[in-house]
C-alpha cells in the first residue's frame, strides 16, 4: 500500500502499467529525436531542445502512477542511465551539438533530476508526507523550468534571429525573457492546478532565478543549475529563510544582468560575481532594503560615468586609453568584498558600527570611481599624487583637480544616506569623519597606485601601461611590484578603509 496524488493504491497491475507506459514514452522520445534530426532540416540544438520539451511530460506520467513513491526515484535513477548511454556512447546524433562540441547538457538534465528526486524522497520519508509532498512539488516546477525555459529559449531566438540583442557570445536578450516569460508561467501554472500559495513578488523570484541559472550556466551546466538552485530557492522560502530583500533583489537580478551587458561594463566573470555579491548583500540585509538600495545605485551611477567617460575619450583624437573599462571577476570582488564582509559580520553581531563601515566602504569606492572615471576628462595631464609630476591619464597614482574635487563631494554627499535612514542616532561629528574617512580612502589608492603597483613601459612603442604585455610584447617594469596591480590596489585601499574606519570610529 502507498499513496499516489493524496489516494491509496495498492495494485500491482497498475504499478506495473506506470513503468511501461514510463519507458514506453521515454524510448519514443529518444526515437522521435533521431527522426527529426534525420528527416527534416532542423539543426541539431532545435532538436535537442525540442526533445528537452516533450520530455517534461515524463513528471506527469510519474505523478499520475508513483506519485512520491521509490518507483519515481527508480525510473529517474534509469533514466538517467539510458541518458548516460546515449551521450557517451554517441549513439544517436540528434543531441549533438551543431559546433561539434560534446554537449553533456541532456545527461546533465537526467541526473541533476534523479538528484533532487532522491532528496525528496527521503524527506518525504524521513519528514513525513506534508512536507516531503511541498518538496514534490517544488521539483515539478524545477523540472518543468528546466524543461521549457531552457528548452525553448533557443528555438525562440532563432524565431527572432533578426530583432534580437546579443549580450554575450551565447546568450541574447530574446533568449533571456523567454526563459523568464516561461519559467513565471510554469510557476504560475503550478500553483493553480496544485494549490500552492505564492505571492507574485516570490513567483517573479523564482522565474529570476531560472534566468540567472541558465544565463551563467555555460557548457550544459544550466542543465544542473537551473534545477538545483530553482528547487534550492523554493525550499529556502518553505523554511523561512527568504526575506522581502533577497526576494527583491533576485527578482531585479535578469534587468540588471542585462543592463551591464547591454554597457559592456563587466566581463562574463564580473557578471557572476556581481550577482554573487548582490544576492549576499540582499540576503544579509534582511528586512532592510537600504544596503542594497544603497549599492545598486552606486554601481549604476559608477558604470554609467565609466561609459560616458570612455565615449568621451574615445572621441578625442590622439587620446590614449590606459584603462580597461570591462571590469573581471577579480575587480569587482577587491572593490566589494570587505564592504560585504563587513555587512555580514553587521548581521551576526547587530553591532552598528559594521553598518556604517559597510558604508563608508562602498563610498570610498564610489569616490574613487568617479575621480577615477571624470577626472581623465580634463584637458592636460594629471599628476602624481607623490611628487606631483605630470602623468599620463589613466596611470595609476594620477590626480586631478576636478577628479579630486568630485571625490570629496561625493564622499560628504553619500555619507548623508545611511545617517539619514539607518544610523540617526549618531552625532554630526561622526558623520564628518566618516565621510573623511571615505574621501582618504579614494586618496589612498592613488597613493598605493604611485608608490607599489607595477607600471611597465612597451618595448615596442615605447607606451607606458600598467599592462604586462603590450604591442604582443613583454613590456618593461619600470616601477613598483609586478605582483601588485590594480585589483592589488583597490583590494588594500578597502581594508585601509575599513581598519583605519573602525579604528576611529569605534574610538568616538
Amino acid at each position: 500500500m502507498f499513496e499516489i496524488n493524496g489516494t491509496i493504491a495498492s495494485a500491482w497491475w497498475f504499478i506495473a502499467l506506470g513503468y511501461v507506459v514510463f519507458l514506453v514514452y521515454t524510448v519514443g522520445i529518444m526515437a522521435l529525436g533521431e527522426i527529426i534530426e534525420k528527416k527534416t532540416r532542423l539543426d541539431k540544438t532545435v532538436c535537442r531542445k525540442l526533445t528537452h520539451i516533450i520530455s517534461a511530460f515524463v513528471w506527469v506520467i510519474c505523478w499520475f502512477f508513483f506519485g512520491c513513491s521509490i518507483h519515481w526515484v527508480l525510473l529517474n535513477g534509469l533514466g538517467t542511465v539510458a541518458l548516460g548511454v546515449v551521450v557517451f556512447g554517441n549513439k544517436m546524433q540528434a543531441y549533438e551539438r551543431d559546433d561539434a562540441k560534446k554537449s553533456y547538457g541532456l545527461f546533465f538534465f537526467g541526473l541533476v533530476t534523479f538528484v533532487v528526486a532522491c532528496v525528496t524522497f527521503a524527506v518525504y520519508e524521513l519528514a513525513g508526507a506534508e512536507i516531503g509532498m511541498k518538496l514534490y512539488y517544488y521539483a515539478g516546477i524545477a523540472y518543468y523550468c528546466l524543461a521549457f525555459g531552457d528548452g525553448l529559449a533557443p528555438i525562440v531566438v532563432k524565431l527572432f534571429k533578426n530583432h534580437n540583442v546579443q549580450l554575450t557570445k551565447n546568450r541574447s536578450l530574446v533568449g533571456t525573457l523567454t526563459v523568464f516569460i516561461v519559467s513565471f508561467l510554469t510557476v504560475w501554472a503550478f500553483t493553480a492546478i496544485f494549490n500552492i500559495k505564492m505571492n507574485v513578488l516570490f513567483m517573479v523570484s523564482v522565474a529570476s532565478v531560472t534566468c540567472i541559472a541558465e544565463f551563467y550556466g555555460v557548457r550544459g551546466l544550466d542543465n544542473i543549475f537551473i534545477d538545483l538552485f530553482v528547487f534550492g530557492y523554493l525550499v529556502m522560502n518553505l523554511f523561512g529563510l527568504v526575506g522581502t530583500v533577497f526576494m527583491t533583489v533576485i527578482a531585479i537580478s535578469p534587468v540588471l544582468t542585462c543592463l551591464v551587458y547591454l554597457s559592456k561594463s563587466l566581463s562574463f566573470s564580473g557578471g557572476l560575481s556581481t550577482v554573487i555579491m548582490f544576492y549576499t548583500i540582499g540576503y544579509v540585509s534582511g528586512e532592510d532594503f537600504a544596503p542594497i538600495v544603497f549599492v545598486t545605485v552606486m554601481f549604476l551611477i559608477a558604470s554609467a560615468f565609466a561609459i560616458v567617460s570612455k565615449k568621451v575619450k574615445e572621441s578625442r583624437e590622439g587620446e590614449k586609453e590606459n584603462v580597461k573599462h570591462t571590469r573581471t571577476a577579480s575587480q569587482v570582488v577587491a572593490v566589494g568584498l570587505v564592504a560585504t564582509i563587513s555587512l555580514i559580520v553587521y548581521h551576526v553581531t547587530a553591532l552598528s558600527i559594521f553598518c556604517l563601515l559597510y558604508y563608508v566602504c562602498i563610498t570610498e569606492q564610489f569616490a574613487d570611481s568617479v575621480a577615477s572615471d571624470i577626472g581623465c576628462l580634463t584637458k592636460g595631464k594629471n599628476v602624481n599624487i607623490i611628487g606631483f609630476k605630470p602623468v599620463e591619464k589613466g596611470i595609476s597614482g594620477g590626480i586631478s583637480v576636478l577628479g579630486t574635487c568630485l571625490a570629496l563631494v561625493s564622499a560628504f554627499m553619500l555619507m548623508v544616506i545611511p545617517f539619514a535612514i539607518r544610523i540617526e542616532q549618531m552625532s554630526t561629528l561622526c558623520y564628518v569623519l566618516a565621510s573623511v574617512i571615505a574621501f582618504v580612502g579614494a586618496l589612498m589608492d592613488s597613493v598605493l597606485g604611485s608608490l607599489f603597483q607595477a607600471l611597465y613601459k612597451c618595448r615596442v612603442c615605447g607606451e607606458k601601461t600598467e599592462s604586462e604585455y603590450h604591442c604582443g610584447e613583454k613590456a618593461e617594469l619600470i616601477k613598483g611590484f609586478p605582483i601588485i596591480k590594480n585589483v592589488t590596489v583597490n583590494l588594500l585601499t578597502s581594508v585601509f578603509t575599513f581598519g583605519a574606519g573602525f579604528i576611529l570610529l569605534l574610538v568616538l
